[in-house]
């Protein structure tokens, strides 16, 4: 008798974030455990930091991951500061309309936090 394997829905994604971010987020990942501020570490330990690594790169392969990527790369080429992430916000709420989808203020100002620590190659710097 076999267990049944929960199924969980994939999202597709959208056209894809040019490669050198990839490359840049991809190795922040591969070395999370590095990247990560050691602030960011003292606060939820190590193994948290992997983890919220993991997380995040998952989310901005997302749809809406791919959204915020680029609202917020297109915003910090007209605005800056809260002028560029209150069009981040408005693109990004917009586009996720027309997908059907709701988010809380809250997720997308996450997303849209995540996004810029991705573009702006912030995630942290290899150790010494």
């Amino acid at each position: 008798m076999s267990t049944p394997v929960p199924v969980t829905p994939e999202v597709p994604t959208a056209a894809p974030v040019s490669e050198s971010v990839w490359k840049r987020i991809t190795g922040f990942f591969h070395a999370a455990g590095h990247l990560v501020s050691e602030a960011f570490i003292a606060l939820f330990g190590k193994d948290a930091a992997i983890h919220f690594a993991a997380a995040s790169i998952a989310m901005l392969k997302t749809t809406v991951g791919q959204i915020a990527m680029g609202a917020v790369t297109e915003a910090a080429k007209v605005a800056s500061g809260v002028e560029a992430h209150k069009i981040a916000f408005s693109t990004v709420l917009s586009e996720i309309e027309k997908l059907g989808l709701a988010a809380k203020d809250s997720e997308i100002n996450m997303l849209i936090e995540l996004a810029l620590q991705a573009v702006k190659g912030k995630f942290g710097s290899l150790p010494v």
